[in-house]
């Protein structure tokens, strides 16, 4: 990969379109971006997917205006894929399924990608390095499931950022990192209860931190999100911050706003990352999802460009196929740069 440092600076509103396809808020956060990536499936008129093209096959618009591609990763190559799983207090009744929404995502993945889980509640836990034989993965969340319940404190951002910088040393091929988790870090809740505060993401240093890492890194990051503002499943095990805010600031919409911020947090690092937010409704739904994105991510190829100097805070992504005539999807369709 040629590495080009473009010193431009990344928004993480993007301008572009959240996962629930609604235009994400302004937010203005500076970041130093080498390459933007994007993930692109190709697929014939039939549905199938298309193997075996090259970087030439493919042409990057940014703004209407072609740009060199500076990374490319095939479809046929490696792809790493970290599975980072919430085992914190909130999420402990959900172990059951996330178990089973893990085995579908190994299972899906094709015989040359690679997988790495880790679990998150107070600290970061490896449970599966990328080494490890398939079976290992499969039985990674075993020993949690009947334990004793975990704290409700939950280091979300510190967990993720750490496997954003860290998990991936010494992987070149294509990667990706897979979250199950309901986005809840302890920081926000704790200057709720404390401050009486509900913090706003510009204000928001752990985030920044975290979004920081997610725009500088290479990875897309893809949230299975779980008990959010919109797939409410309350936990009755008395770990769910939802039901505390409902108990100490009584007949107000805190809770609902505390959720909202919860969700936007996450939809921002997916959009900046390349990734993307699902909020699966039941278990049926979190398997699916989880074995299509290990369909899409091993069969896509990656892209990456270094940002221009053209002095438009909305740069456009578009991907094309000039000589062929296949369908193809994006990742993502919009960035914001700050000279």
């Amino acid at each position: 990969m040629r590495r080009i440092l473009s010193r431009a600076a990344v928004l993480a509103g993007m301008s572009g379109l959240t996962a629930n396809g609604q235009p994400a808020d302004a937010f203005t956060l500076r970041v130093d971006v080498d390459i933007v990536n994007v993930d692109v499936s190709v697929t014939d008129a039939d549905g199938r997917p298309v193997n075996g093209l090259g970087p030439g096959d493919f042409e990057i618009l940014e703004n209407g205006i072609p740009q060199p591609v500076d990374y490319f990763g095939p479809s046929t190559a490696p792809y790493n894929a970290y599975v980072l799983v919430d085992v914190s207090g909130s999420t402990r009744n959900n172990l059951e399924f996330m178990q089973r929404a893990l085995s579908a995502f190994v299972g899906a993945l094709a015989p040359r990608d690679r997988v790495s889980i880790g679990a998150f509640g107070e600290s970061l836990t490896p449970l599966a390095g990328w080494e490890a034989p398939r079976s290992v993965a499969l039985s990674a969340l075993d020993p949690l499931l009947g334990g004793e319940s975990a704290s409700g404190v939950t280091e979300f951002y510190q967990a993720l950022e750490g496997v954003i910088e860290n998990a991936f040393d010494g992987v070149t091929e294509r990667r990706a990192v897979i979250v199950l988790t309901d986005g809840r870090d302890v920081s926000l809740y704790r200057e709720l209860v404390e401050r009486n505060r509900l913090v706003e993401v510009d204000d928001d240093g752990r985030f920044r931190s975290v979004y920081r890492a997610a725009a500088e890194g290479a990875p897309a990051v893809y949230f299975i999100a779980v008990n959010t503002d919109r797939n409410l499943d309350v936990n009755d095990a008395g770990a769910d911050e939802y039901v505390n805010l409902g108990i100490i600031f009584g007949d107000s919409p805190i809770p609902e706003l505390y959720l909202e911020q919860v969700r936007l947090r996450m939809e921002r690092i997916a959009d900046v990352s390349g990734g993307r937010v699902s909020y699966p409704r039941s278990l049926s739904d979190a398997v699916s999802l989880f074995r299509e994105i290990a369909t899409s991510l091993s069969g896509a190829y990656s892209l990456g460009f270094a940002p221009s100097y053209d002095g438009a805070p909305v740069r456009r992504i578009t991907v094309r196929l000039p000589r062929l005539p296949h369908r193809i999807r994006q990742s993502r369709s919009e960035y914001r740069v700050l000279q």
